[in-house]
């Protein structure tokens, strides 16, 4: 009730009496990456995946009233591109790291994964799915700040079809490698670098057995493959299948989704040309439109001045109404100004839609401009942050799958004689 980061009356010892029900529950968790083995700061883990990637996931169980069995681990309906050969929880253990692999050409995903665990429970099998789990905060140092998790009701995952790892190892063959009890195995693997993620790598295996049994090793800067060796009389295990992993860290210059520059660029390009077009096009109608207004203009004064004749010929026609050439001028300037009238009409029909042209072409002109202006600064904006910059980055391999062996029987003292005598 009185603890020394919140005290509360709510924080009190509960008692529950209930029958014994043996089952279990499983939490899974990205564990962000410690590059340096003292390290003191949390980051909070990612689940993300990019193509050719592959994240650890600690799973960790929650056995209850005495169940202590093995936990397969599997993925339901995966999404496409991401790889889980499987694994298992083994028993009497309570957490295990899986491995989730984005192949080369995985498609964009971000949604729930239903991780499920299968375990045989007083004879009956009962699968449980996952829940998420993860950090509240980052934290600076543990030193100075508590660390805070939470259960989340789903695990999520999400995969970028935009970017690559910049660092993948692989064995050179998928498929499971046999060894003997008290044999020794190498499996060769292949590095893939991209971009400019060239320093030398110093990779830890990952898995079961004897901790000090699992030896660092160093992989050159230039070189595309390596060797992982086992030690199985070392590592003590017993027949059966694992999973291995090899991990380590590595820097190298990043640059932030180069693709999407690249794209904003090209969409710069265009919104440029396509503002360059409809300027042109809103000049070309604005000079249309001054066109138009002046031949309205003067078809306008042609009209007053055919108008003006005509008047003084029906005053003429007036006075003298029986003077015929008198009528004829009158006849003569009511045609002029019917024609002058029509033209008149015609001009400024083609004053008003040159006059509506050049207001749609200056505001689609305007707007495209705009859009160079936006286009233009997101291309910058995105460029900046593509720039090559220093970055660590912590290599992790796809799994590697063994299967051991029983050692075969050590050979009878007198067959190891006969044999000795024979080769003699």
């Amino acid at each position: 009730m009185f603890g020394r980061t919140h005290a509360s009356p709510r924080h009190v010892y509960r008692l529950a009496l209930r029958k014994e029900s043996p089952d279990f529950r499983l939490v899974a968790m990205a564990i962000a990456p410690k590059f340096k083995a003292d390290a003191k700061d949390i980051p909070v883990g990612v689940p993300l995946l990019r193509r050719g990637e592959t994240l650890p996931v600690r799973v960790m169980a929650f056995r209850r009233d005495g169940f202590n069995g093995d936990i397969e681990l599997s993925v339901e309906n995966p999404p496409p591109g991401l790889r889980f050969d499987g694994d298992r929880i083994d028993a009497g253990k309570n957490s295990d790291t899986i491995l989730l692999t984005a192949a080369d050409d995985a498609p964009a995903f971000a949604g729930p994964i239903r991780l499920a665990g299968k375990a045989t429970i007083g004879g009956k099998e009962v699968v449980r799915i996952a829940s998420g789990g993860t950090m509240l905060f980052p934290v600076g140092s543990t030193d100075t700040e508590r660390p805070e998790a939470r259960v989340t009701r789903d695990f999520t995952l999400a995969i970028c079809e935009q970017e690559f790892a910049p660092v993948s190892v692989a064995p050179a063959e998928q498929k499971t490698w046999e060894v003997t009890a008290n044999g020794k195995l190498e499996v060769p693997l292949r590095v893939t670098r991209r971009g400019e993620f060239n320093a030398a790598l110093k990779l830890k295996p990952l898995g079961p057995g004897v901790a000090e049994a699992l030896k660092e090793f160093d992989v050159d800067g230039k070189a595309t493959n390596a060797t992982f060796k086992l030690d199985l009389a070392a590592l003590k295990l017993a027949p059966g299948s694992y999973v291995f992993a090899v991990q380590g860290p590595t820097t190298g210059k990043y640059r932030n989704n180069p693709e999407a520059a690249a794209a904003a660029d090209a969409a710069a390009k265009d919104a440029e040309k396509l503002a360059g077009e409809l300027a042109a096009a809103a000049k070309k109608a604005a000079e249309e439109f001054d066109k138009a207004a002046k031949a309205a203009t003067e078809a306008e004064t042609a009209t007053k001045a055919a108008n003006e004749k005509l008047a003084a010929a029906k005053a003429t026609c007036e006075k003298t109404p029986d003077d015929e050439k008198a009528k004829a001028d009158r006849d003569t300037a009511q045609k002029s100004a019917d024609e002058a009238a029509a033209k008149s009409k015609s001009a400024i029909e083609a004053k008003v839609a040159a006059e509506k042209s050049k207001t749609e072409t200056e505001a689609k002109s305007k707007d495209a401009a705009a859009k160079k202006e936006q286009t233009a600064k997101r291309a910058k904006e995105l460029n900046e942050k593509a720039k090559p910059r220093d970055a660590s980055y912590m290599v992790c391999s796809t799994p590697i799958a063994v299967k051991v062996t029983p050692a075969p029987p050590p050979e009878s003292k007198e067959k190891k004689e006969t044999k000795q005598a024979k080769s003699q």
